[in-house]
């Protein structure tokens, strides 16, 4: 008869060993194979971008949220004091009210501001800076670049043109410097951040109040340039950080990583309605 074979069993300590090696020779064989062929050997490095975001953290939005109702449960009691029922039931219109407030505020400010930067594309207004270009050229203050004795002898429209083409890059270049130099959190529209934040991570830097006052002033030059990008993303951005700032009013969202989510939640939906 046949002679039964031997299996030998993998679960020995020998084998496993035996195992190890050899997938760990394949592995090291094929990743040699694979920088010989790309011709890389150089050891991979992170993108400068990415490596700001190492330090991640994550938040724990049922601990949060026990947390918040262990500390506020003895206010909604059957007798809490008067003052104490009335500030926890306040808090929570008068927050959102103020970021809805100072989100309106600062999206009057980017568009006025841009218009006037705009304007100076074109020309500028002989009885002050502040004054609606519209209205400057009804009132017959309006000079433009072309007509500019002090440009030279060119031609109008090469005057006009050279004006134009200069302001739009200093508009431009200034914007970028700001965001470079001082607040880099500030560059994009800020949504994916937005989103990220809303989704459980905590991202320094990303709603500070540094990147609010970057954000407004360059959202204003880069706008008045005559790029093509808008102002509904980034208002976006511009509302969370005004959320950031007043969840530090009250200490049930300052400590509270979860509840202050629910604030950026309020301050997205402020920013879309104040951009469109």
């Amino acid at each position: 008869g046949a002679t039964p074979r031997t299996r030998v069993s993998a679960s020995t300590p020998s084998t496993r060993r035996s195992l190890h090696v050899r997938v760990t020779e394949g592995m090291n064989s094929l990743l040699e194979s694979v920088k010989s062929a790309t011709g890389s050997k150089k050891p991979r490095t992170k993108k400068y971008s990415l490596a700001k975001w190492d330090g991640f953290n994550t938040v724990s939005f049922p601990t949060d949220e026990a947390r918040d109702w262990k500390a506020t449960s003895h206010v909604t009691g059957e007798e809490p004091g008067v003052l104490a029922f009335l500030g926890s039931r306040l808090v929570t219109w008068f927050i959102p009210a103020m970021i809805a407030f100072l989100t309106a505020s600062s999206g009057v400010l980017i568009e006025k501001a841009s218009d006037r930067l705009n304007g100076l594309l074109f020309g500028y207004c002989k009885d002050g800076f502040l004054i609606e270009p519209k209205e400057c050229q009804e009132a017959g203050a309006w000079v433009s670049w072309g007509d500019e004795a002090a440009l030279g002898s060119l031609a109008p429209h090469m005057k006009a043109w050279a004006a134009y083409a200069l302001i739009a890059v200093f508009l431009a270049a200034f914007s970028a410097f700001l965001v470079r130099f001082f607040a880099p959190t500030a560059r994009g529209s800020g949504i994916p951040e937005v989103k990220t934040i809303l989704g459980g991570f905590v991202m320094k830097e990303v709603l500070e109040f540094k990147t609010l006052v970057v954000k407004v002033i360059g959202l204003a030059f880069s706008v008045s340039s005559g790029m093509a990008l808008g102002k509904e993303g980034p208002l976006v951005h511009v509302a969370c950080c005004w959320a950031n700032f007043c969840s530090k009013l009250s200490p049930r969202y300052m400590r509270n990583e979860g509840k202050r989510r629910e604030l950026i939640s309020t301050a997205a939906a402020a920013g879309v309605a104040v951009a469109f």
